[in-house]
């Protein structure tokens, strides 16, 4: 009897191992968008925005401001094919020099730096990818994120940063960071 049952117990066990759902594996991730050179995206017919500071920036249409409250920033989202947010605003230090000098965080993967010109200042341009999870269907949801800062008095950088789950967007954002002009002071 007892040989029956080990003998039965074995074949159910076989037969639920192979009744274990056999998970798909999931896509290689997206890479990154390099910080330099340009990304191609061609920004012939973008808002020119200028706020009460003097600097001026390039915004694709379907870029919507979110409402101003207390921050010293202007945020934006972007819903299209593409989702997304940026911020453009002010630091009041040198942050401009100590992220020259910025260590990657352990989920950042493929980050790229550089110093070039635009419109006559040297900005700084990061962009890489930030770990995220597997989510439904096993695809996985990275974030895409940029960070450009220029350089305007000795204690005050201007920053863009921004992000989405897609590296074309993060390709936008760069554009976007070339495009800013800040009066001089």
């Amino acid at each position: 009897m007892r040989t029956v049952t080990a003998l039965g117990l074995a074949t159910v066990a076989l037969a639920m191992q192979g009744c274990q759902r056999v998970g798909t594996p999931s896509p290689p991730p997206l890479r990154a968008v390099a910080a330099c050179p340009a990304p191609e995206v061609d920004t012939t017919g973008w808002e020119v925005v200028t706020d009460s500071a003097g600097v001026s920036y390039r915004l694709p249409p379907g870029f919507r401001q979110r409402p101003p409250g207390d921050q010293y920033f202007k945020e934006f989202t972007w819903v299209g094919d593409l989702r997304g947010h940026a911020s453009i605003g002010f630091s009041p230090s040198r942050e401009y020099y100590a992220s020259m000098l910025r260590v990657p965080a352990p989920p950042m993967r493929e980050m790229t730096e550089c110093q070039e010109p635009v419109n006559g200042r040297d900005v700084f341009f990061q962009a890489w990818r930030m770990e995220g999870g597997i989510f439904s269907g096993g695809r996985r949801y990275d974030n895409f994120e940029i960070l450009a800062l220029v350089p305007v008095q000795p204690m005050l950088t201007l920053f863009v940063t921004g992000g989405s789950g897609d590296p074309a967007f993060q390709a936008v954002l760069l554009a976007i960071a070339r495009t800013v002009e800040v009066g001089r002071p």
